[in-house]
């Protein structure tokens, strides 16, 4: 993944980005991970902690 923008959020990061081309996705890390712009992640995504949403609706898919 890589990072478009870092919100911080005291207990947690909400990291914004693209992979591969794609824009769009938001990872949630724990608040105390060092990220920062145009970081490179490599993420563990586990099934049953990920939640795809419509693009248009905003409505979640899964």
């Amino acid at each position: 993944m890589s990072v478009d923008l870092v919100e911080q959020l005291g207990s947690d990061n909400l990291i914004y980005g693209e992979i591969n081309g794609k824009k769009d996705f938001c990872y949630r890390s724990p608040g105390n991970a060092s990220v920062n712009l145009g970081d490179k992640l490599s993420l563990n995504i586990v099934d049953n902690k990920i939640y795809v949403f419509d693009k248009i609706t905003n409505k979640r898919i899964n």
